[in-house]
């Protein structure tokens, strides 16, 4: 999900979010082998947002640029997508999801067109069936390259600037080296962005191994290389593709689901920070240590309102570090770009950025996840 919210959070205005993130659904139809929700189902958890909750939601997507109707299943599932499309649409904000495109059939397709759905995103794991479908278990990798190609077509015929059509790939160590192919078979479809993500919810010994990005300096020449020819051969083509570090460097002034400007609802109705920390069920590898991360929510939609739990003291507090350092990185960004630069404001600048920093360090449940580092 994190390269998602580069899209999102681009041509930006003052709303009060960024983002507001809905879990429609917290079932899936695959048995993919690096997600929790295969192995980590918890018997306690609503696997539908129902579309009377939803409503709930429905005042205060004005004050939202974004609404992405995703969560740990596939939002296709949900029976009342199409209606809650619309009523996001009619808000006047902008409304996008990622599916497995296993249902991307041509009802849907027509759909996506005819309710002006502003991002479709296709999550593949390879550039063959072999691979794909090893790790996407159920997937059929051939009608899902099909669907794309479809939805591509219809969207040509249609003349509509939107769907924007990405295609997300997982990189694990099983698919890293498919990349090259998976690129050119992107390009080729038409689709209008590419990008890659690295398995950053690392919650079992199995995803530890499969996972290509190291928190110790392990050698990744190889996987670097690999990207890098991806790289040249996107920059060649003017096709847009995007991938993340493989190894952490210096810590982000805030993660990319940044939580002062998203929020996360589960399909429960529970107002989490992020996805991560809002799963019911939340173990995580820290380097070579698994710990077990408590649920972080701050209320729940069936009996309080939304944003009486957004304001809520508690929440705010917790939003409130990753706030001052945006502001001491705007202020920072603002020396350099001065119409007059002053070498002492900079330096002051970058002073008082690094004490921010410090003096504002991120939520403990926040210093172990690799998004921190940009990963």
């Amino acid at each position: 999900m994190k390269n998602i919210w580069k899209v999102l959070k681009s041509k930006k205005d003052n709303k009060l979010f960024d983002a507001i993130q809905i879990e429609v659904s917290a079932a899936c139809n695959l048995k993919c082998k690096f997600c929790p929700t295969t192995y980590l189902n918890s018997k306690d958890e609503q696997k539908f947002l129902t579309l009377s909750t939803f409503k709930k939601l429905e005042p205060y997507f004005k004050l939202t640029q974004w609404v992405y109707l995703q969560g740990w299943g596939e939002p296709l599932i949900n029976r009342d997508i199409w209606d809650m499309v619309s009523i996001v649409k009619e808000a006047g904000s902008k409304v996008g999801f990622t599916t497995n495109g296993t249902l991307l059939k041509e009802e849907v397709i027509d759909r996506l067109i005819l309710f002006n759905v502003d991002l479709v995103s296709t999550s593949i794991a390879g550039a063959s069936a072999e691979t794909h479908e090893k790790l996407r278990v159920n997937s059929n990798f051939s009608n899902i390259i099909d669907s794309v190609k479809r939805l591509v077509k219809a969207k040509e015929r249609s003349q509509k600037k939107f769907p924007l059509i990405t295609l997300s790939y997982m990189l694990t160590k099983e698919s890293i080296h498919e990349l090259l192919r998976a690129l050119e078979l992107a390009h080729s479809l038409g689709v209008d962005d590419f990008y890659t993500t690295n398995l950053d919810y690392v919650f079992s010994q199995d995803a530890n191994d499969s996972k290509i990005f190291s928190w110790e300096n392990e050698d990744s020449l190889e996987y670097e290389q690999i990207i890098k020819k991806a790289e040249e051969y996107a920059l060649a083509r003017d096709f847009p593709f995007r991938s993340y570090p493989l190894k952490p460097a210096e810590e982000k002034v805030f993660c990319d689901m940044n939580p002062a400007k998203m929020v996360f609802i589960s399909s429960s109705g529970e107002v989490a920070p992020c996805t991560y920390l809002g799963r019911f069920i939340n173990p995580r590898y820290y380097k070579k240590q698994i710990q077990n991360i408590s649920r972080k929510t701050f209320g729940n939609i069936h009996c309080e309102d939304f944003l009486d739990i957004w304001n809520k003291e508690s929440y705010q507090d917790f939003r409130r570090p990753f706030i001052r350092r945006a502001q001491a990185y705007q202020k920072l960004i603002s020396s350099y770009t001065d119409y007059e630069p002053n070498l002492t404001r900079i330096k002051n600048a970058e002073k008082q950025y690094s004490e921010t920093l410090l003096q504002n360090p991120l939520p403990e449940e926040c210093r172990n996840c690799p998004k921190r580092f940009g990963i």
